[in-house]
């Protein structure tokens, strides 16, 4: 493994020792401590996988295999799967096509689960009630003490 950089699983280049050329990552700051750990496929997603090998040019089975790797929080490794492939066959449609459908899924898990702004307190019904209490009372007591 030390032949491959440790984030990304780039084979290092003799001209490129001191960052990875894909990921940019820092071969000297690297701390395997702080690394988060990398998600490993169950047997439900390995078993997908190869049947998506099986049948590579099948795009149901691909749509299983994420579909699952989704639901079960792997699509981190789904998507080395599609690079390792691409690294194999960089002329790979059907990786290539499978590895930006993963980036998409995992951005749109991301800004799911996003959370929204609080509503403005304007918005609120207890601010309003306060208004138009507040204002009752102004008019109240400029009645009650206006001069004759």
């Amino acid at each position: 493994m030390d032949d491959r950089c440790p984030k990304c699983s780039q084979k290092k280049s003799a001209s490129a020792q001191a960052a990875c050329a894909r990921c940019g990552l820092v071969f000297a700051l690297w701390n395997p401590e702080n690394a988060p750990k990398v998600v490993a496929l169950d047997e439900g997603a390995e078993s997908l996988w190869s049947a998506a090998i099986t049948n590579w040019h099948n795009v149901e089975v691909h749509d299983a295999f994420l579909k699952y790797c989704s639901v079960a929080n792997m699509l981190p490794a789904a998507g080395r799967r599609y690079r390792e492939r691409l690294d194999e066959r960089s002329d790979d449609e059907i990786a290539l096509q499978m590895q930006k459908r993963v980036l998409a899924m995992a951005t749109a898990a991301m800004g799911a689960n996003a959370q929204k702004p609080p509503e403005p307190i304007t918005r609120s019904g207890v601010f309003w009630v306060v208004i138009v209490a507040a204002l009752s009372l102004g008019i109240i007591a400029a009645m009650m003490f206006r001069k004759k």
